[in-house]
């Protein structure tokens, strides 16, 4: 997998740009790979991977942590919306993806509440034609 970007959160973000890729034109799918690492003190860290349609980003997959470390996957594919999805930036269900949608760029940005004192946010990726 590539990485997309990755952030050691040790002040309050909110929406902070952790990686982009601006070459996923023509790709029906991605696979995501979110792994948190040593977090410690804060409250959560939310990573929302966005594609965009036009000049607005939106919100295609979320993962959600507090402390300490763990890895979680998800992915979106072009196939599969079946009914009409409401776009969000930054505030997507956790852990949750919506299928459908895959722009010419993606992203991650990351959301902390509470202070981190240590620890490291890190999204990977992988397209497929």
């Amino acid at each position: 997998m590539n990485l997309l970007g990755s952030f050691q959160p040790t002040a309050v973000v909110t929406k902070e740009v952790i990686g982009t890729d601006s070459n996923i034109t023509g790709k029906s799918q991605v696979s995501l790979a979110c792994i948190a690492a040593g977090l410690a003190d804060g409250t959560s860290a939310k990573v929302y991977v966005q594609v965009r349609v036009g000049a607005s980003w939106y919100d295609v997959a979320s993962f959600a942590f507090t402390t300490g470390s763990a890895a979680k996957m998800l992915s979106v594919s072009t196939a599969g919306l079946s009914a009409a999805a409401t776009l969000t930036d930054g505030s997507l269900t956790d852990d949750t993806a919506i299928q459908g949608l895959l722009g010419k760029e993606l992203r991650a940005i990351l959301t902390t509440t509470g202070t981190y004192t240590a620890g490291t946010v890190s999204v990977y990726y992988q397209t497929h034609d």
